[in-house]
C-alpha cells in the first residue's frame, strides 16, 4: 500500500519543466523535479510520469502510444535505484547489459559510453521481423541511481540520422539530484555514533610523528604509519601503547601501510628518500625488501609519492604517483610482493578529474576503490579495468575526501576535511556520517570523537572504524576507534542526552528488555534489525511501541513479534490513527499471550534510517 500511496504522491507532484533557446534548431529541455537537462530539436516535446521520459515529436510521441513505429527517433529516459533494477553492486553493471534486449535477440559486448555528465554501458540490436533499432544505455547518475536510456528509430533512419542525433542530444545531457534528493547530508545527522577508545600522544623528541595509514594482525595489533619516526603498534582493543618500531633509514617517510594477506608482512607507502618508496617489512619492524625509485620511467615514483598503498588477496600490491612531468602524468601502479611491475594505468583515462588520490581494495572481489579530493569514488575491477567513476561525486567532492576504507558487505567509509567519515553502501548509497570537526579556535587536544584531516582509516570484521591523524599545529597525533551507532564509551564533545544532560546517552542493539523499560537503538543498511528478548505471563496484555525520534524523520518503523523458536506471531507497521507523539509510520504492537513463555521483538524497520525508541508494557487488565 505504501509503494502504491508513493507513486500516486509522485504523479501528482507538478513535474516543472522549462525550455530555452539553445541554437542550430535545437532548445535546451530543464527539468529540475526529474533531475535532467539536455538540448533536443525545437519541434520535439517532452512527456513525463513518474520516474520515465519520453522525447520526440508529438506525431512519433502518439505512435508510441499506440505501439506502432515513429517515423523519427525517439528516445526514452527512465530512473531508478540499483535495488530496484535488482542490481546488487556498483561493479555489476556491465553484465547487467543483456537483461535490456528481448530473450533470444543476439547482441555485442557492451560498449562503455559517456554522456553529459554521467557513463555506463550500451548495447545496440533489433527485433526479430521488427524495422526497429534500438540502442539501450545504462548510466550511472546523482544520487546513487540509475538512467536506463532507450533510442528507438526505424533502421534505414537510425542508420542516415538518427545514431548521430541520438548522440548529440545524449551529449548534452545532465543529470543532477532531483529536487527530492537534494542536500541528503542534512538529514542524516552526524552525532549518533560513539568513540570506543582514543590514543593520544604529543610529539617525539627526535623525529616528527605523522600519523596516517593504519592496519591490524590476527593478534590485535595495530600498526600505524607515523612519517618519519617509522611504525607505531598499538593495541587494537584498547588503543594502549606497545611499540614504536624503526624507522629503517634516515629517509623513512612511512605515510599508508596494508597487510598481505598471503605473507603477514607490512607493505608501507614511503613517500620520500632515494629509493624504497614501497617498503615491506615484518611485524616487528624488520626491513624485508623494498622497491621504487625517484623518476619518470614505468614503476618510478613522482616527488612526495606514493601516498597510497593496497595488498590484495593474491599479494599484488596497487600504488598511486601522482604529479609526473612526462605522460602518463598522473599513474596507477601494480606490483607483485616482489616489486616486479605488472601494470602502469594512466589515471587520466579512469577520471581526468581525479587529485589527491586514495585507495583501498575489497579483499574478497579484488575491486580497487579509487577517490580523490576531486573526482569522486571510482571504482575499478581487479586488473585495473573502469567499472563504474564518479560515485557518489555530487556527496564528497565538497566535504574534501582524506582517505577510503572498505568494510564488511563492502559497506564503504570516505573521511573528510568538514563533514566527518562518511559511510555508504557497495550502491554509493549514503548510509550514516559521524564525526565532530576539530575545534581550533580551542587548541590543544582532540577531543574524543573530533576530527581535523585524517590520515588513514582501517574497518575491522565488525564494522568498527579506526582512524589516525595528526594536527600539524598543535603536534598531538591521535588514534581513535569508533561505530557509527551506539554511545561507544567515551563521552563526545556537546552531546547531550535525551534528557538535557551532558552524558552519553546508552543505545542498544538488541538482549533482554523487561516490562516497563525503554531501550534506543540505530537502524540502517549495517544494522537492519534488533531483537528484544523477554518474557510474559499467560494473559498479559503486552504493548509494544517504537517510535522514530532521529533528527531527520527518516524511519519508518515495523515491529515483529516471534516466538522462541523465531516463528512470526504477529506484526505492526504503521498506527492507526496515532496518539500524541506518534506519527503514522510508527508502530503500536498488542498482544496477549493465551500461555506463559518467552518472546523475542524484532524491531526492524520498512523504510530509511534512523534512530528508534522501543518501550515495552503490560496494561492494568482493568484498564477498559
Amino acid at each position: 500500500m505504501k509503494r502504491l500511496l508513493l507513486i500516486l504522491v509522485v504523479l501528482l507532484l507538478p513535474l516543472v519543466s522549462t525550455y530555452a533557446q539553445s541554437g542550430d534548431g535545437f532548445v535546451t529541455y530543464n527539468n529540475e523535479d526529474f533531475g535532467i537537462s539536455f538540448d533536443i530539436p525545437a519541434d520535439w516535446t517532452v512527456e513525463v510520469s513518474s520516474e520515465r521520459l519520453i522525447a520526440g515529436t508529438p506525431a512519433d510521441i502518439e505512435a508510441s502510444k499506440n505501439f506502432q513505429p515513429p517515423t523519427g527517433l525517439i528516445i526514452t529516459i527512465t530512473l531508478g535505484t540499483y535495488n530496484s533494477m535488482g542490481i546488487q553492486n556498483a561493479n555489476q553493471l556491465q553484465g547487467q547489459m543483456a537483461r535490456f534486449a528481448p530473450s533470444g535477440v543476439t547482441i555485442d559486448p557492451a560498449q562503455t559510453v559517456t554522456f553529459g555528465n554521467s557513463t555506463g554501458y550500451s548495447i545496440d540490436f533489433e527485433l526479430p521481423d521488427s524495422p526497429i533499432y534500438t540502442r539501450v544505455a545504462l548510466l550511472t547518475i546523482p544520487g546513487a541511481r540509475l538512467a536506463v536510456v532507450r533510442g528507438l528509430a526505424e533502421r534505414g533512419m537510425w542508420i542516415n540520422d538518427g545514431s548521430n542525433l541520438f548522440i548529440q542530444i545524449m551529449q548534452s545531457a545532465e543529470f543532477t539530484l532531483s529536487a527530492d534528493l537534494a542536500n541528503p547530508l542534512e538529514i542524516v545527522p552526524g552525532d549518533d555514533g560513539g568513540v570506543l577508545w582514543q590514543y593520544q600522544t604529543t610529539q617525539t623528541e627526535t623525529r616528527p610523528l605523522e600519523l596516517g595509514g593504519l592496519t591490524y594482525d590476527d593478534f590485535n595489533i595495530m600498526y600505524v604509519a607515523a612519517g618519519p619516526s617509522g611504525i607505531l603498534a598499538i593495541n587494537k582493543n584498547d588503543g594502549s601503547f606497545v611499540n614504536f618500531l624503526g624507522p629503517i633509514a634516515d629517509d623513512d617517510n612511512l605515510v599508508d601501510v596494508a597487510l598481505g594477506p598471503r605473507d603477514a608482512l607490512l607493505y608501507f607507502a614511503n613517500a620520500s628518500g632515494d629509493n624504497n618508496r614501497i617498503m615491506v617489512t615484518d611485524r616487528v619492524g624488520n626491513y624485508v625488501r623494498g622497491w621504487g625509485t625517484p623518476g619518470e620511467q614505468p614503476g618510478q615514483f613522482a616527488e612526495n609519492m606514493p601516498q597510497a598503498i593496497a595488498v590484495t588477496r593474491q599479494n599484488n600490491v596497487w600504488a598511486v604517483s601522482e604529479g609526473h612531468s612526462v605522460d602518463p602524468r598522473d599513474r596507477l601502479y601494480r606490483f607483485d610482493s616482489f616489486g616486479n611491475l605488472l601494470n602502469t594505468i594512466d589515471l587520466a583515462s579512469i577520471n581526468p578529474e581525479l587529485q589527491g588520490i586514495r585507495l583501498d581494495n575489497n579483499i574478497y572481489t579484488e575491486a580497487i576503490f579509487l577517490v580523490g579530493e576531486q573526482g569522486g569514488l571510482n571504482i575499478l575491477d581487479s586488473d585495473g579495468s573502469l567499472l563504474v567513476p564518479n560515485v557518489a561525486k555530487e556527496l564528497i567532492t565538497g566535504a574534501v575526501p582524506t582517505d577510503i576504507a572498505i568494510g564488511p558487505q563492502e559497506l564503504i567509509v570516505i573521511s573528510t576535511e568538514n563533514e566527518g567519515f562518511l559511510q555508504f553502501t557497495n550502491l554509493g548509497e549514503l548510509v550514516d556520517r559521524f564525526g565532530f570537526p576539530y575545534q581550533s579556535e580551542r587548541g590543544g587536544l582532540f577531543q574524543p570523537g573530533e576530527y581535523l584531516s585524517p590520515g588513514g582509516m582501517v574497518i575491522d570484521a565488525n564494522g568498527v572504524l579506526y582512524f589516525a591523524e595528526t594536527n600539524p599545529d598543535t603536534g598531538s597525533a591521535q588514534v581513535q576507534a569508533l561505530e557509527f551507532t551506539g554511545s561507544g564509551v567515551l563521552p563526545l564533545p556537546g552531546r547531550p542526552s535525551p534528557e538535557g544532560g551532558s552524558t552519553v546517552a546508552v543505545t542498544a542493539s538488541g538482549g533482554e528488555i523487561v516490562h516497563g523499560s525503554t531501550v534506543r537503538g540505530m537502524l540502517d543498511n549495517n544494522s537492519p534489525q534488533h531483537d528484544y528478548t523477554f518474557r510474559a505471563s499467560a494473559g498479559d496484555r503486552i504493548v509494544i511501541t517504537m517510535k522514530d525520534v532521529s533528527q531527520g524523520q527518516m524511519l519508518d518503523t515495523m515491529i515483529l513479534l516471534l516466538d522462541v523458536n523465531y516463528n512470526e506471531v504477529v506484526n505492526n507497521d504503521d498506527v492507526n490513527n496515532p496518539p500524541e507523539g506518534l506519527k503514522n509510520t510508527d508502530s503500536v504492537l498488542r498482544f496477549t499471550p493465551n500461555s506463559a513463555g518467552t518472546f523475542i521483538i524484532r524491531a526492524t524497520r520498512f523504510g530509511g534510517s534512523g534512530e528508534y525508541e522501543l518501550t515495552l508494557d503490560v496494561e492494568d487488565s482493568t484498564t477498559e
